[in-house]
């Protein structure tokens, strides 16, 4: 069985119908399950997606929660007005489909800025 077998509501979208799920061994085999969604950030292990209140026989998975799947860059030389010594960053980004690259990357932009910016800052001040 593939992910295109299970029939979404209105609130969910398939982005990977490929992906396999599970292998029924013979025609007159039935599978039923329940299948619970969240959104998160990164990588959650299956550990961490325990619950106490959960019902018996609920497989806790491993989540991942990233919707880049590969960042290629080059730093080329660029030019401005009569100076040349200057870089840009060229970046080729590849999603899951989730999200568009032109979206993710202004949000890590963001989001490595919040987290290292006063590093950044710190550095450049010569303060580490």
């Amino acid at each position: 069985m593939k992910v295109s077998h299970i029939k979404p509501d209105s609130e969910a979208e398939i982005i990977n119908p490929d992906t396999p799920i599970a292998t029924l061994d013979n025609k007159k085999t039935h599978l039923s399950m329940e299948i619970a969604l969240a959104k998160g950030m990164g990588y959650v292990e299956a550990e961490e997606n325990k619950k106490a209140d959960q019902p018996v026989g609920t497989i806790p998975m491993d989540s991942v929660f990233t919707p880049i799947k590969k960042v290629k860059y080059e730093v080329r030389s660029a030019r401005i007005g009569r100076k040349t010594s200057f870089d840009s960053l060229a970046l080729d980004v590849f999603t899951d489909g989730t999200v568009r690259p032109d979206e993710a990357v202004p949000v890590g932009f963001v989001e490595l800025l919040s987290s290292r910016g006063m590093m950044i800052i710190q550095k450049q001040s010569g303060k580490e």
